[in-house]
């Protein structure tokens, strides 16, 4: 499964006609998740899984819609990077507007590592069609891309250095004849030729505005000149010199690749499992089970011999032995009988016998054990 597009959800086209009734709208942020794809993406109102939404957008309005731009966070934890969807706020609260997932064409994210870290930024183009105001509920947090920022001060000084005429304007709208080539600065300004000055300032002067708030897009005002972005600068080189090591230093296709692929450094789903339920040596062992074979039984009918208990057995072998046992002990408690000895000897099995051989002995019975001794009586009758 790959990205298949951003579909608008239910609740997002809800919001779209609303913005389209009102002219307006707000854009909260980008949400990214790991969750597996839903049935239906047009159903979802979040996003299965979502690890953390993104605020920090740059939003360019095009012509039928809007590009939102975002960088990825520098965060504690590695992932995949398999679901995406656009948060907006509308009145009846925040709604999903539309969603997408790629399934397992998902990408690992490394962010936990340091100069191996994946760094990425991307693009969505939204199609939203009669809305005049597209915004973000956060502008403070808008940045301008350092390539974006590069290009638009280029173009705004080439312009600024052009005295080739770049606007096009004719010897008709300075309220100059066709022939007229004159270059007498002091020539007399006639009513047309200042109106055309003026058109040509108004039209120079909206142009450079438009430039510099392109250029500022929304930044803060303690960062929205070049002088402070490069006093700002100055100020954290050591920040900028090591954004740039960390740049130059980033590991290749190959490298990164090879990284991913190191199962020494990495654990499986199954492994990280079977990891989170193991039990510390001093753990607590209430909650465990022992599968193993139970020689045990409610009514037990004779004695078993059991085998040693050994150091070092498993509890499948040793379970099975205290088992045995405790029928054993059912066995003997069933040949004992359940009537009471208190009152014979001590009141202790081993008392009782004692105290029946004694009697026996009173009674001249033999013993169990003892030799007969017959007496033989000879009467003699005269």
């Amino acid at each position: 499964m790959a990205w298949t597009g951003l579909n608008l959800t239910a609740d997002g086209r809800k919001a779209l006609n609303n913005a389209q009734l009102s002219g307006r709208m707000q854009i909260k942020a980008i949400a990214v998740g790991d969750g597996a794809p839903p049935a239906d993406f047009q159903m979802q109102k979040s996003l299965v899984n979502q690890l953390y939404e993104i605020t920090d957008i740059k939003i360019d309005k095009t012509e039928n819609g809007c590009t939102l731009t975002v960088d990825f966070p520098k965060l504690d934890y590695d992932y995949y990077f398999r679901e995406i969807g656009v948060i907006v706020d509308t009145e009846e609260g925040e709604v999903l507007y539309v969603y997408d997932n790629c399934g397992n064409d998902a990408q690992y994210i490394v962010s936990s590592a340091g100069v191996e870290s994946t760094r990425k930024r991307i693009r969505l183009s939204l199609i939203i069609s009669d809305v005049e105001k597209i915004a973000v509920s956060n502008p403070s947090v808008l940045y301008v891309a350092y390539d974006d920022f590069e290009r638009a001060a280029a173009t705004f000084d080439s312009h600024m250095d052009d005295f080739g005429n770049p606007h096009n304007v004719t010897k008709a709208q300075v309220g100059l004849g066709e022939t007229d080539n004159t270059a007498d600065m002091d020539k007399p300004v006639s009513t047309a030729q200042q109106t055309a000055l003026d058109a040509y300032y108004q039209q120079s002067t909206g142009y450079t505005d438009t430039k510099i708030a392109q250029l500022i897009n929304g930044a803060p005002s303690t960062l929205d000149t070049l002088g402070e972005i490069a006093a700002a600068m100055k100020e954290n080189e050591g920040v900028v010199g090591a954004l740039e090591a960390a740049i130059g230093s980033k590991a290749n296709e190959a490298e990164f690749d090879s990284h991913v692929k190191d199962a020494v450094k990495h654990i499986t789903v199954a492994e990280r499992t079977k990891w989170n339920g193991k039990m510390e040596v001093t753990g607590d062992s209430a909650n465990n089970t022992v599968t193993f074979a139970s020689s045990d039984a409610a009514e037990a009918t004779g004695w078993t011999d059991i085998g040693v208990v050994a150091s070092g057995e498993k509890h499948s072998s040793l379970f099975p032995k205290v088992s045995l046992a405790i029928k054993n002990l059912r066995y003997l408690w069933k040949v004992l009988g359940t009537t009471s000895l208190k009152g014979i000897g001590d009141g202790t099995v081993t008392g009782a016998i004692n105290e029946l051989n004694t009697g026996l002995v009173n009674l001249g019975i033999q013993k169990p054990g003892e030799m007969t001794k017959t007496v033989i009586a000879i009467e003699y009758r005269i």
